[in-house]
């Protein structure tokens, strides 16, 4: 077994009489602002265009710095440790994955003793939380509860009752590997803790290596590698052509990365099934996930997998939605709607935060035909447009097939006449910040708007990507608003 150590003799000597069955992890991560887009509903005059989107980008960051009201502009505020919000991914589930921000005191974990981690912070306080803080914390939840979506395990920054063997891992987030365990990495975790004699508490080190703004996505790799390590996942290493040894932590590409070896320049992500003891021992990572010494298997199916078992897209106005889960390679969830003809354009995007799936999808009628069909992006929809009969359609949902592309998604869409009046471009776009780790955008509606489309930018060199689309406030007609959990990517 192979080991990135970067240390002295002194700690080189330290790791291997301690680390044999011990992994560690650096991490990376990236930043954006984001834009606001009014939706339409109009056919299309390309193939190649998306209809639903008719209005010159409003940049919210310069909203956001107008106002006063970001995060990042009031550094003052301040909120109790215990404001950390209640958060769970899946909780009816008997296992659980514990992220623990608020310190902890560990009195023996393998070789050491005493262990006081502080909380997590972005300042030199680790006594209270700003609200920028209290974003960034959300933010890692929703990542990695993105990345274990797939299973049958809670997510949670709720501490559970127990934390015996096999029902709930401790993830410690906060302070720094020189507090107590004196080498340069940004987390620690035993292989197998969560089920063997191991310990089944891991530690991140936010402290280490993160800029203060660019952590989230880091941390959340980073948590969720640990805890791989925890569900008895090892390193995915990187062998030459000739099966010889190059490096601990294998790269991805720019299309996805490994989550057991480096993400670092990929817009993803994502388990695989690769090399890890030696070339030719490939691990399927989502098998030992999945896999009983574990125990808590894949997330049970969410929605039917054919037509006679379809759920209900839910109507609210004049736009269609509805959400899911892909749990695996196999899942299809099927969405039933009616038509009364017209252009219909649906899309389904992956997780704002942290995708793993690329979403495949097909709009068929009610027998089976398909009517049209699209594949997404690591950041962008399946978009499915059709001019449709009056009648009775169900829309497809799955993953492109690629191994690990499992995940959250969601649907919305509209069906529209050719009378249809194109709307004016939102205005008024100002954000407002509640309990620190809520954001709130509000801008004046358009009367012809049926939904609005939130992107995200670093700056006016770099391309948007899509964050969320929403539908229009149909409680108030002068405004409408979104709530999301972070003003970054």
């Amino acid at each position: 077994m192979f080991h990135c150590i970067k240390n002295t003799l002194r700690q080189l000597a330290q790791s291997i009489f301690l680390n044999r069955n011990l992994h560690r992890r650096r991490r990376y991560s990236r930043r954006s602002a984001m834009n606001v887009e009014c939706l339409e509903i109009r056919s299309l005059l390309s193939g190649n265009t998306v209809a639903i989107v008719n209005a010159l980008p409003i940049n919210q960051h310069d909203a956001i710095n107008s106002t006063g009201t970001s995060p990042e502009m009031n550094p003052t505020n301040r909120f109790a440790l215990s404001a950390i919000p209640a958060l769970h991914s899946n909780p009816d589930a008997t296992a659980i994955l514990f992220l623990d921000f608020d310190g902890n005191f560990e009195s023996s974990w393998r070789n050491f003793h005493d262990i006081s981690s502080p909380a997590f912070s972005m300042d030199d306080d680790v006594t209270t939380f700003t609200d920028w803080e209290l974003a960034t914390i959300q933010e890692v939840w929703a990542r990695v509860a993105e990345d274990y979506a797939p299973f049958n395990l809670d997510v949670t920054t709720v501490e559970p009752d127990s934390f015996a063997d096999g029902q709930a891992l401790h993830v410690v987030i906060g302070g720094s590997p020189y507090d107590w365990y004196g080498s340069s990495i940004g987390g620690v975790g035993p292989i197998g803790g969560f089920h063997n004699s191991e310990p089944n508490t891991v530690f991140i080190f936010p402290d280490f290596q993160w800029p203060q703004r660019d952590r989230a996505a880091g941390i959340a790799d980073t948590v969720s590698h640990e805890a791989g390590h925890a569900f008895g996942l090892q390193h995915q290493q990187e062998f030459d052509a000739h099966g010889n040894f190059v490096n601990c932590y294998r790269r991805g590409d720019a299309h996805a990365g490994p989550i057991m070896g480096s993400t670092e320049g990929s817009e993803r992500s994502v388990w695989v099934n690769g090399p890890t003891s030696s070339a030719n021992t490939l691990t399927d990572e989502l098998a030992i996930l999945s896999g009983p010494e574990n125990g808590f298997g894949y997330r049970a199916d969410d929605h039917g997998d054919t037509i006679e078992q379809a759920s209900e897209l839910t109507l609210s106005g004049r736009l269609w939605t509805g959400n899911g889960i892909i749990t695996q390679a196999a899942d299809r969830d099927v969405f039933h709607f009616h038509s009364d003809g017209g252009t219909a354009v649906f899309n389904v995007s992956p997780s704002v935060l942290g995708a793993n799936l690329i979403v495949a999808a097909e709009l068929r009628s009610a027998d089976g035909s398909v009517v049209t069909q699209g594949e997404g992006t690591a950041t962008g929809p399946a978009m499915l447009q059709s001019n449709l009969p009056a009648g009775e359609y169900v829309i497809v949902v799955g993953s492109n097939g690629e191994y690990g592309s499992l995940g959250q998604y969601s649907i919305i869409g509209s069906i529209s006449m050719e009378t249809e009046v194109v709307p004016s471009r939102p205005t008024e776009l100002s954000a407002t910040s509640e309990y620190g780790y809520r954001h709130f955008l509000q801008w004046s509606t358009s009367s012809a708007a049926v939904g609005y489309r939130i992107y995200r930018r670093f700056n006016a060199q770099t391309p948007e990507s899509l964050v969320e689309t929403v539908p229009a406030n149909v409680n108030d007609n002068r405004r409408a608003q979104i709530s999301i959990a972070e003003l970054r990517g």
